[in-house]
């Protein structure tokens, strides 16, 4: 079973090294006509599994042992995260974030809530004296 479940796992991780390498994390550059080289950084996120047993039956196969069942499986997620641009001697590094997950931009989402509670809390407050 071990010698089966090795090969599982060299199999399994063969296949997520074929797809991961430096170029996915940190992508070939693109130079613009004015000279600027933009170069484009990712998040590389993997995992795997293997499992198998040895299945126990009436029957043993010709060397003596149990047959072996077993499987794995694997993913990667590649998620854009920025961009390195270099422009004669400046270098930048532009975040990607999607909408919403900027501070600001989560920030201007919150304002209308804010409002309406601050808005909420003063009405009451004039109810109070008011009584």
């Amino acid at each position: 079973m071990a010698e089966n479940l090795n090969e599982l796992v060299k199999n399994a991780l063969g296949s997520i090294k074929g797809m991961v390498d430096v170029s996915t994390v940190v992508g070939e550059a693109i130079t613009t006509p004015d000279g600027t080289m933009i170069i484009p950084v990712t998040q590389v996120s993997c995992g795997f599994g293997a499992g198998g047993t040895d299945v126990a039956t009436s029957k043993l196969s010709p060397s003596g042992q149990y047959p072996f069942g077993g499987g794995s499986g694997g993913g990667v997620k590649v998620k854009p995260v920025a961009f390195l641009v270099v422009a004669g001697e400046k270098v930048r590094l532009i975040p990607v974030s999607p909408s919403g997950e900027h501070p600001i931009e989560k920030l201007v989402e919150m304002l209308p809530e804010a409002f309406e509670k601050v808005n909420g809390y003063i009405k009451k407050k004039k109810q109070e004296k008011a009584e």
